[in-house]
């Protein structure tokens, strides 16, 4: 008989789950047990040092064995399967469902079990990801990549298009290893909700070194997670034990935090549609065009939303803009100055957009990079109170990616070798530093004029009108409170 493929990955059931824990006899920490329930197809699990890693990653594949015929556990050579392939094995025989095993060194090895599935007997594989293109043969129901961050990027490209024949699920983990490479990179574009590696149906988990309760007891109290965290630097202890990505030291705008700069503003979590918009804007084709949509609560500006678009038309980018529920409320908007000269069809950035908003008043500000740096480090350090940059979380992703990614230029050893940044994951910055700029102008401090080397304009004001700093004295509706 032809069974016919599935169109999801089949999820096993919550009692099954739950039994396959009680015939092993096995407690799990909170930690662990958002790992094991979890049911999405794509899951990235980010350990700590000694958290469990192979030992989650094994559990989660055996409560799963019944949904296919074949399982895959693919590490970077074949020898970083054997952690949990011994643990596949152990628990095959204490199940009483063994049939066979095989123990070859650095080959690929087999775990028979005495089931099956579809008419045939189900199976877990090793593989080794060493050459990705060999990575083929029969289709596997579920993929286990394991030492992820050591992989090549092509392996998980392969892996992945390894899943769509049986709409099997793609489980990896591993231990972030520094700040760089795609295994970093995907837990950080689904943190933020952007970027190359992020995916809507995507689960990235955290499991801390914490987790493991044979070794730390008491969890994330435990005295020597307490005296590690006391004794490592915060990057350090953020890695290798919490199992979350540390941003590269070398980061132009470290002052950035999710914790402090992510929120939901008073009106609540989304645009307040009585409340007037602003549009800061840095145009680009072959760099992203964006527009940062800003509310006002008091000297808070709030970014509700992020439209960031590559190699499109400014009027392309613009229709997209149109669709947008806040488009209607726009009452100003800003752009470099740099948006006013013309192409070779003889218009400008600055053309467009006004033609799109006519009447709508707009400035286009000239600022130097560092001194503009200089506001944007302070608005996002400031108190309640001072001039202030916040952004909605699950609707910035695009410059969550950018102060992550945004760095100076650095020898291999990561000595910074000029103040002035790689002019690269920086639109949607420079766009929020054309507004602060506009709104806030110079940091009072004499370092902040003194350095200004680098520019993206040469700071004066035009043809003597007010500062552009000062330029509160254009009238115009506005809710700030």
């Amino acid at each position: 008989m032809v069974v016919a493929n599935p169109t999801v990955y089949r999820q096993p059931p919550r009692f099954q789950l739950e039994q396959t824990l009680s015939a092993l006899d096995v407690y799990l920490s909170d930690e662990q047990a958002a790992i094991y329930y979890e049911q999405s197809r794509l899951i990235q699990v980010t350990g700590g040092w000694r958290a469990g890693k192979s030992y989650v990653t094994a559990l989660h594949l055996w409560a799963r064995v019944l949904q296919g015929r074949l399982w895959w556990v693919v590490g970077p050579d074949y020898g970083s399967a054997d952690a949990e392939y011994s643990y596949l094995v152990q628990w095959a025989i204490e199940s009483e469902l063994y049939h066979s095993h095989t123990t070859r060194r650095e080959e690929s090895n087999e775990l028979i079990l005495n089931l099956s599935y579809e008419g045939q007997p189900i199976r877990i594989v090793t593989k080794s990801a060493r050459h990705p293109e060999r990575l083929g043969s029969v289709a596997p129901d579920g993929v286990y990549m394991v030492e992820a961050a050591q992989h090549a990027v092509e392996a998980y490209f392969q892996l992945i298009g390894r899943t769509a024949e049986r709409r099997a699920l793609l489980f990896f983990s591993g231990t972030l290893e520094g700040a760089s490479g795609w295994y970093a990179d995907f837990h950080t574009d689904n943190e933020a909700g952007y970027g190359e590696f992020y995916d809507s149906e995507a689960v990235t988990i955290a499991l801390p070194s914490w987790a493991n309760r044979v070794i730390y007891p008491e969890g994330a109290n435990d005295p020597e997670i307490q005296r590690q965290k006391r004794l490592l630097p915060p990057e350090v202890f953020e890695e290798k034990y919490a199992g979350k990505r540390t941003m590269p030291a070398h980061r132009v705008l470290k002052e950035f935090s999710v914790e402090r700069n992510c929120g939901v503003p008073p009106w609540g979590p989304g645009l307040d549609t009585n409340r007037s918009v602003e549009l800061w804007i840095d145009p680009g084709i072959a760099h992203p065009h964006a527009v940062l949509a800003v509310q006002f609560h008091g000297r808070t500006a709030w970014v509700v939303d992020i439209v960031y678009m590559k190699e499109r038309t400014c009027q392309q980018v613009i229709d997209v803009c149109k669709k947008r529920a806040w488009w209607k409320l726009v009452d100003y908007w800003v752009m470099d100055i740099a948006g006013r000269n013309r192409n070779a069809a003889g218009t400008s950035y600055w053309q467009i957009w006004s033609s799109n908003l006519p009447g709508v008043p707009a400035r286009a500000t000239k600022v130097t990079l560092v001194s503009g740096y200089d506001r944007h480090r302070e608005c996002l350090l400031a108190d309640e109170g001072d001039p202030k940059l916040m952004f909605l979380e699950k609707h910035c992703g695009p410059i969550l990616i950018e102060y992550g990614k945004h760095v100076y230029k650095t020898l291999p050893d990561g000595t910074v070798i000029s103040e002035q940044p790689v002019d690269l994951w920086n639109d949607a910055i420079k766009a929020a530093t054309y507004g602060l700029w506009d709104h806030w102008g110079p940091v009072t401090r004499g370092s902040s004029q003194a350095s200004a080397k680098v520019q993206f304009g040469k700071f004066k004001t035009r043809n003597n009108e007010i500062p552009i700093w000062d330029h509160r004295r254009r009238s115009r509706s506005r809710a700030t409170s």
